[in-house]
């Protein structure tokens, strides 16, 4: 029994450790992304603010994002503002531990890239009152026709 022990459990630990690395990868993978999609819609939505102004809330919004990146390295992040579009790119090294030993000193890199539209909330507005005016006017019952059915 000792001798199956001695074997299993290693094999077993090393099985452990090697799911948990890999989830804390992927999860890091996820919140790259949640954080490039989150940043790239919340640009979109300043609207009146100049690109200049976008860029510096942004940096200091994934500033403070890469640090829920655990075990990555160099984590990057850019920001371009333009007119029509901002484009976020968050980027992390990970490092694959020498437990892996084919793998052993490489790195692993990740980029989440989000493009999205501005948003122009006076077009958006505009549209909402047009269609609701049509809505109104559809369901009011005509004057004439009401008159004809009596």
């Amino acid at each position: 029994m000792t001798v199956e022990a001695a074997l299993l459990l290693p094999l077993l630990l090393g099985v452990m450790i090697l799911l948990i690395y890999v989830s804390v990868f992927l999860y890091n993978r996820c919140a790259a992304s949640a954080l490039a999609g989150t940043a790239a819609v919340m640009a979109a939505g300043m609207e009146h603010e100049s690109p200049a102004q976008i860029k510096k809330d942004l940096d200091r919004y994934l500033e403070e994002g890469k640090t829920h990146l655990p075990m990555a390295k160099e984590a990057a992040c850019e920001v371009s503002v333009s007119l029509l579009q901002v484009k976020v790119r968050v980027k992390f090294r990970q490092k694959v531990e020498a437990m892996l030993l084919p793998l052993a000193n490489r790195e692993a890199e990740y980029t989440a890239k989000e493009t999205v539209q501005r948003l122009d909330p006076a077009k958006y507005l505009r549209t909402i009152k047009i269609a609701n005016k049509a809505r109104d006017q559809s369901s009011r019952p005509q004057a004439g026709k009401q008159s004809d059915e009596g």
